[in-house]
Order: structure tokens, then sequence, then C-alpha cells
């Protein structure tokens, strides 16, 4: 059997680990940015199910931080596994990196759908998310009505 690296596909999002995680977890969530009619049973050998055929079992989950799930229609690229990792990005809690790796992906065929299918659905997820959890406004600056000196300019002393 000839496989092909994984699939990945990165979006940062301006939302909260915890909403980003949280959207993944239940069925509303995925009802909201992945298939309508989702069912999902987030637990170690619970399944998911989707509309449109899409279906599995989820085989690890770190809670708040990564689920795995194999993806088994028989119609599209049945056999294959999935990992969604959630990790903070920045220095406030405003921000996440969500990556999505597919694996045991046979042909380049399935990698290029694959990576256009996961590309399409995360930009749908942060346009969700980021709805959801607008930034909020930043403070104006305040101008400093005492400058420093500036140093290393010729002729001053």
């Amino acid at each position: 059997m000839n496989t092909r690296p994984p699939v990945c596909v990165t979006r940062t999002i301006v939302a909260p680990v915890a909403a980003a995680y949280a959207a993944w977890s239940t069925d509303a969530g995925w009802n909201t940015w992945f298939a309508k009619k989702s069912k999902v049973d987030l637990k170690v050998g619970g399944r998911y199910s989707t509309a449109s055929g899409d279906a599995g079992e989820f085989t690890r989950i770190t809670d708040g931080k990564a689920i795995e799930f194999t993806w088994e229609n028989p119609k599209h690229k049945p056999g294959t596994l999935v990992e969604a990792a959630f990790k903070p990005k920045g220095i406030g809690n405003d921000k996440c990196v969500v990556t999505v790796s597919h694996e045991r992906i046979q042909t380049r065929a399935e990698a290029d759908d694959l990576k256009d299918a996961w590309t399409g659905v995360l930009t749908t997820l942060k346009k969700v998310l980021e709805k959801q959890h607008p930034r909020a406004e930043k403070p104006p600056r305040v101008r400093d009505d005492n400058p420093r000196p500036r140093r290393g300019r010729a002729g001053s002393s």
C-alpha cells in the first residue's frame, strides 16, 4: 500500500481555544460549520455521522487539545484518519490555531480533494467563530507628551 503524507490544513482563528474545541465537540457545533444533521458522541469509541454520509469513530480525545477520528464514508476516502488539534496563539486568550491532519491517503487526487475540502471547512469554522467571538476593540494609543531623546544621532550632545 502506497500511502501519501497526511494532508494538513491550518487556520488561525480570532476566538479562544475553548470555543474552537467546543465547535468540534457537539451536534450543535458541527451543524454550524461542518454538515447539517450531524450527530456527535464525543468519547473514545463514540461515533459521529452527517446527513451527507460522513461517519466514523472517535479514537483519541485530549480534552481541549485534540480530537482524532476515523473517516468511514464509503463514497469519500474510507479507511482514513483525521486529527483536529487546537492550540492557543498569542499573548491573550483571544486567538487559536486549528490544524486538521488527514492521514492514510492513497492517491494524489484524493490528497488534493481533501486539502480543498478541509480548507473550505476550516474557512467556514473561522467565519462562524469570529462572528460569535468578535475581537474586543483595542484601546486608542496614547500619545506620549514627553518623548525620549533620540540616541546616536550625529551632532547631538
